[in-house]
């Protein structure tokens, strides 16, 4: 079992937001399954899927971003994961909108939710899918940009890249994360 945590804010007030990201892939993922997500449990709406790559526990935090250690505590426990078994997936305002990056490990980048996820679960060894979020628009006010919606045309990158995103699992789960982190982390969408 493979546990794949997207993180954002809950309610419909971020759901388009770029700050949602990581829910973003999650939906995405559950989607192309069929699959719905339960009512919050364990701090986490959750869901299972099956993939031709395997099997995933799909997960969004429901305790706002800057907790999310809180609730990926609880889901490794309750699921008996060790932390590298587990993909989280975020928003990164340092990469531009269109781009991925796979890591095994490393900091939080700053990213508050990736911060309280090191914190929490106490190691740096956890791997994370970035989605980049980031644009020429960017400026002092990092909270607002964050958590306003992608534009139209925003939006029609961010269907490509989710895409990609999606293949980034299923490879990271059939090759592993070398093979991954080759086929995303110098992708562009306008590659397709």
């Amino acid at each position: 079992m493979f546990l794949v945590v997207g993180l954002g804010n809950p309610g419909r007030r971020y759901a388009a937001t770029r700050h949602n990201a990581g829910f973003m892939l999650v939906d995405r993922l559950a989607d192309l399954s069929a699959a719905r997500f339960g009512p919050a449990a364990g701090k986490s709406r959750v869901c299972r899927v099956e993939r031709e790559s395997g099997s995933l526990i799909l997960a969004k935090p429901q305790t706002y971003m800057n907790l999310s250690g809180v609730a990926v505590r609880s889901l490794l426990v309750h699921y008996g994961v060790d932390p590298e078994e587990l993909l989280v997936v975020y928003d990164e305002v340092q990469l531009p909108l269109g781009r991925l990056r796979v890591r095994r490990s490393g900091s939080s980048g700053g990213q508050k939710g990736m911060e309280s996820i090191i914190r929490i679960v106490g190691t740096k060894r956890i791997p994370r899918l970035r989605i980049g979020v980031g644009g020429d628009s960017v400026d002092g006010d990092l909270t607002g940009y964050l958590l306003s919606p992608f534009s139209g045309d925003e939006r029609l990158v961010l269907d490509s890249v989710l895409d990609r995103a999606v293949l980034a699992v299923d490879t990271i789960l059939n090759q592993g994360y070398l093979r991954a982190m080759d086929l995303v982390n110098g992708w562009r969408p306008e590659e397709l």
